[in-house]
C-alpha cells in the first residue's frame, strides 16, 4: 500500500513538474504523447532512486541525480537552452522544498496540538503532496514575472549557475540526513531544522538573484561602452570636419584676391558637392520626440547604423512635440523603449546582410494613436507566420528571441498593438501604441 502511495505521489510531483515549467518558461506547451510518455520516464527515475536507502551518501546522490532529472525534463520537453533549464529546475527544486517544509512544520503542529503521533505517516500520503504541489505551483504563479525575468535575462556561464544549485541543494540533503524530518517529533531540534532548510532556500534564491542584478549591471556597462564608443567616433569626425573646413576658408580667402570669380564660383560649388551635408539629418527629424530618453535613444541606434555605413531614411511628424506621449506611465515607456530597440537592432542586423542596406523610420499620430513604423531591406526569404515563435530566425537557429519578447509585451499591455509585414523589398514592423488609454 505504501508503495503505490509513493507511486501515485510521484507522478503528482511529475505533473506538478510540467505545470511550473509551463509557468516559470512561459511556453504555453501542449500536452501531448511525447511529453507525457517522457512525464512518464521521469517519474519512474524519482520512484527508482527514492527506493534505495536513506545514507548520506544516498541522499546526496538522490538529489544530484534528481537535479540532472529535472534539468534534461525541462530541456527535452520545453527545448529550453542548458541554462535556462538549470534554473528553472534549481528555482522549481526550491519552490517545492520551502513549499514542504512549510507543509510539514504545519502538519506537525496541527498533530501535536491534536495529540496525535501519526504526523510523520501523513507525511508522505498522496493528499499531503497534492497539497505540496498546489501550494508550489501556487507561489510558482505568484511571482511569475519575477522568476521568469530572471530566467530570462540572466547571462551567467552555465557552468556558474551549475555549481551554485547544487551546493545549496547539497548543504539540503546533509542537513537533511544529519536531522531527518520524517523522523522528528515537534521539539526544538525539529523547528531548527525546518528553519535552516527554508533559510537555505532562501539563500539560493538571493544567489541567484544577485547573478541576476551583477548580469543586468554588466549588460548596461556594455550598452555604456558601446554608446562611448559610437560618440567618440561621431566626436572625432566632427573634430576633422572642422578642421577641414578652417583649411577649405583658408584656401577661399586665398582665391579672392589671386582668382577670378568663375574660378573662386567653381570651387565652392565642387565643395558643395563634396560635402556630406545630410549624413545625421536624422538630428532634426528627431527634436520633434517629446520624451528626451527615447530621442536619445533612437539617436544612438541610428549613429550606430550610420557607422555601418547603413543608409537611412527618417521622418517624424511635427505635431508629435504635443503629443500625449510624454504622459506615458514608466513601466509603458520602459515597454517602449524595449519593443524599439528590438526592432531597430533586427534592422541593423538584417539591412546589413543585404545589398541596399537601407532602413526607414517613421513617426506619426493618428487618431490618438502614435505609429513607429521600421522598415528595412533583408536577405533571403522571412516567414510571416513564424517570426513571433521563440527562436524563429532567418538566420539561423536560437537568433530570434527579440520579436517573441515583443509579442510578450504587446500580449500583456493594453497600451500596444503591432503589426509585420513585406512590402516590396522591405521588412516593416509597425508599432501602433494607444495613447487614448492614458490616465
Amino acid at each position: 500500500m505504501k508503495e503505490i502511495e509513493i507511486i501515485i505521489s510521484t507522478i503528482i510531483m511529475s505533473c506538478s513538474l510540467f505545470a511550473v515549467g509551463d509557468i516559470l518558461l512561459d511556453k504555453s506547451e501542449k500536452v501531448n504523447f511525447k511529453n507525457f510518455s517522457i512525464t512518464i520516464g521521469i517519474s519512474l527515475i524519482i520512484i527508482l532512486v527514492n527506493l534505495v536507502s536513506a545514507s548520506i551518501l544516498d541522499n546526496i546522490l538522490k538529489i544530484i541525480i534528481i537535479f540532472i532529472s529535472y534539468i534534461g525534463y525541462y530541456k527535452l520537453v520545453f527545448g529550453e537552452s542548458l541554462i535556462k533549464s538549470i534554473l528553472a529546475s534549481f528555482i522549481m527544486y526550491l519552490i517545492f522544498f520551502i513549499t514542504e517544509s512549510l507543509v510539514v512544520f504545519i502538519v506537525y503542529i496541527i498533530f501535536f496540538f491534536l495529540q496525535n503521533n501519526n504526523a510523520a505517516e501523513l507525511k508522505n500520503s498522496v493528499i499531503i503532496n497534492l497539497i505540496i504541489c498546489l501550494i508550489g505551483i501556487l507561489i510558482t504563479l505568484k511571482f511569475k514575472k519575477q522568476l521568469s525575468s530572471i530566467i530570462d535575462k540572466i547571462n551567467s556561464d552555465k557552468r556558474t549557475i551549475f555549481i551554485i544549485a547544487l551546493a545549496v541543494l547539497l548543504a539540503l540533503a546533509i542537513l537533511f540526513n544529519k536531522t531527518p524530518v520524517n523522523e522528528l517529533e515537534l521539539n526544538i531540534n525539529f523547528i531548527i531544522t525546518i528553519c535552516l532548510m527554508i533559510l537555505l532556500c532562501i539563500v539560493g534564491f538571493i544567489l541567484i538573484k544577485q547573478k541576476y542584478d551583477v548580469d543586468k549591471m554588466a549588460d548596461e556597462y556594455k550598452k555604456l561602452a558601446d554608446y562611448s564608443q559610437v560618440t567618440e567616433g561621431v566626436l572625432e569626425e566632427y573634430r576633422l570636419n572642422l578642421h577641414e573646413s578652417r583649411n577649405q576658408l583658408i584656401i577661399i580667402k586665398n582665391m579672392v584676391s589671386t582668382s577670378t570669380k568663375k574660378e573662386l564660383e567653381e570651387y565652392i560649388d565642387n565643395l558643395i558637392q563634396t560635402t556630406e551635408v545630410n549624413k545625421y539629418r536624422w538630428v532634426n527629424e528627431l527634436k520633434y520626440i517629446p520624451i528626451p530618453e527615447l530621442k536619445g535613444f533612437i539617436n544612438f541606434k541610428l549613429m550606430e547604423m550610420s557607422n555601418k555605413k547603413i543608409d537611412i531614411e527618417i521622418n517624424v511628424e511635427r505635431k508629435l512635440k504635443k503629443s500625449k506621449m510624454k504622459n506615458l506611465k514608466i513601466k509603458d515607456k520602459g515597454d517602449l523603449y524595449s519593443i524599439i530597440g528590438v526592432f531597430l537592432d533586427n534592422a541593423r542586423e538584417a539591412s546589413l546582410e543585404s545589398k541596399e542596406k537601407r532602413v526607414a523610420v517613421e513617426m506619426y499620430e493618428i487618431d490618438n494613436d502614435l505609429h513607429v513604423i521600421i522598415a528595412n531591406t533583408y536577405k533571403g526569404k522571412i516567414d510571416i507566420n513564424k517570426i513571433n515563435e521563440y527562436g524563429y530566425s532567418s538566420k539561423g537557429k536560437n537568433r530570434g528571441t527579440g520579436l517573441h519578447l515583443v509579442n510578450k509585451i504587446v500580449e500583456e499591455n493594453i497600451m500596444f498593438d503591432r503589426t509585420t509585414s513585406k512590402i516590396d523589398e522591405y521588412f516593416v514592423q509597425e508599432l501602433i501604441v494607444h495613447l487614448k488609454n492614458i490616465k
